[in-house]
């Protein structure tokens, strides 16, 4: 993919979960992909990046995992005070499931 995170994904009405992991993404998170975030009363219930680490690729404020994209494997952080915290993996493939559903 590269490039900065699209703006336009702030637009999808009915996203639920985003993953942008190793796509060669980087810079803010656009405010407008925060703005659907589920804590803000949007459907996006689930959205990671690879804003983990000492120099993180995408600064994400919102996010609900970051990955740390210097590290091999799928390693991540939870927890965070920049808006990363931990959810349930049973949870995040519900709203998986609930999406492909949706769209099939």
């Amino acid at each position: 993919m590269g490039g900065t995170v699209p703006q336009a994904f702030g637009g999808f009405s009915n996203l639920k979960a985003l993953t942008l992991q190793k796509t060669g993404v980087y810079g803010p998170m656009p405010d407008a992909v925060c703005q659907i975030r589920s804590s803000n009363g949007g459907p996006l219930q689930h959205l990671e990046s690879d804003c983990g680490g000492e120099f993180p690729p995408v600064a994400c404020t919102c996010c609900t995992r970051c990955f740390e994209s210097e590290s091999p494997g799928a390693s991540y952080r939870t927890g965070r005070s920049d808006g990363c915290s931990s959810l349930a993996e049973d949870e995040r493939k519900s709203a998986i499931v609930e999406l492909l559903e949706e769209i099939s």
